[in-house]
């Protein structure tokens, strides 16, 4: 499938017919540093809508089309920024828009756990965290 640059880090393609394939087109948009892909399919597409539920994607269905957003691969993503500077990280963040979503970062922390060689990656992360958030990641908000 062809990726064709949308927005920045964003890009639109067919929505491949299976679950592996998918994958694949999601961490080949990665490697590129986009973080979202736009995928599009007939609302007819037995095959396409049952790959968005195996990726348990949310999808809307307008004038017989479905579109979903799906983020690119996370583990893709922590490599392309990691060959980035902290502004760069910072501006490739920035326009991320699941930026403030805390499923987000805790996936992304996680991933960091099995890569110790990332750890500036996942120390850098952790400050972002906190400048967005004002706690670390996985602690509650205080109710005060």
């Amino acid at each position: 499938m062809e990726l064709v640059p949308h927005e920045v880090g964003v890009a639109h393609s067919a929505l491949p017919h299976d679950e592996e394939s998918t994958r694949a087109l999601l961490t080949e948009a990665a490697s590129q540093g986009l973080h979202t892909v736009v995928v599009t399919a007939d609302e007819d597409d037995e095959r396409a809508v049952a790959v968005l539920r195996d990726l348990r994607a949310e999808y809307q269905t307008e004038n017989g089309r479905i579109t979903a957003q799906l983020d690119t691969d996370a583990q893709g993503q922590l490599a392309h920024l990691w060959g980035l500077t902290e502004e760069q990280r910072a501006a490739w963040l920035a326009a991320f828009p699941r930026h403030d979503d805390p499923n987000w970062w805790m996936h992304r922390l996680l991933v960091l756990n099995h890569h110790p060689e990332w750890a500036p990656l996942k120390d850098w992360l952790v400050d972002e965290h906190v400048r967005l958030f004002g706690r670390p990641p996985g602690r509650r908000r205080s109710n005060v």
